[in-house]
């Protein structure tokens, strides 16, 4: 007779992580397939290796990855996973809820060009200064965060208490112009979306999982931080500032003396 086996939350989860990662890689390994296809296209000797033996590589592939997908919805649709990781299906928004979820989405690209339209300039002034022998700027960072806060007509809004649904260090990648995933790209997000909604939804949650779909619906306000952290390093034997390394990376390029 079959037992049903009960997987904990942690393990419950690290299960659906690793199968979703699995789809995430296989989608990439089609879409790199297809680019080689197209690229193929007028090579027939070439497109023939590419579909080696008679076999339709980008054919199986896809199909690989729609089993893997099909996969991670029967774990999402299992009553017990339901339960386990608490997460609204897409399915079960309204079209009004999918219609505001787009509309995030828009604005939290409309907030990513801003980023760059500000760090563009701060990153110009910052190579200048590094690439300059005579000054001491041995390297920078620079930092994105940005929390977002509860809408006050939300019914959970707490007059004076915390409004915080989610915090994040944003990544550079998810900033840049090109920083779009496609339909499908992810079982969990239908929806073709930008940078800031992809890292929202799948790390912003304080345990860096899945943020729900609802608590996405209730941000009412983004507050952004940019930050630049000038980074000098000074060698105390010899008293003088190090700009570089050079190939050898204990060979040192010191600042030259003012004189």
């Amino acid at each position: 007779m079959q037992k049903n086996v009960i997987l904990s939350r942690e393990n419950f989860t690290k299960m659906q992580g690793g199968v979703s990662s699995i789809g995430k890689t296989l989608y990439w390994m089609a879409a790199a397939l297809e680019v080689h296809r197209q690229e193929f296209s007028a090579e027939p000797e070439l497109l023939a290796e590419l579909n080696r033996g008679g076999i339709d590589l980008l054919t199986r592939m896809e199909s690989i990855v729609k089993d893997v997908s099909e996969v991670v919805k029967a774990l999402r649709s299992n009553v017990h996973g339901r339960h386990l990781l608490d997460q609204t299906e897409f399915e079960d928004l309204s079209q009004a809820e999918r219609h505001r979820l787009a509309e995030i989405n828009k604005r939290l690209d409309d907030i990513a060009k801003h980023i760059v339209s500000v760090r563009e300039p701060v990153e110009s002034s910052l190579e200048e200064s590094l690439n300059d022998p005579a000054n001491r700027l041995h390297d920078y960072e620079l930092g994105f965060h940005l929390d977002f806060m509860r809408s006050q007509s939300d019914q959970g809004y707490v007059d004076g208490g915390d409004p915080t649904i989610s915090s994040m260090e944003l990544m550079k990648s998810n900033l840049e112009r090109d920083a779009q995933w496609p339909d499908g790209y992810d079982e969990t997000l239908p929806f073709a979306h930008g940078g800031i909604f992809h890292q929202l939804r799948l790390y912003g949650n304080p345990d860096r999982n899945c943020l729900d779909y609802r608590d996405i619906l209730k941000v009412g306000l983004v507050w952004v931080d940019v930050t630049v952290t000038y980074q000098y390093l000074y060698d105390l034997a010899n008293g003088r500032w190090i700009k570089t390394y050079d190939c050898d990376p204990w060979a040192a390029v010191y600042v030259p003396e003012s004189t």
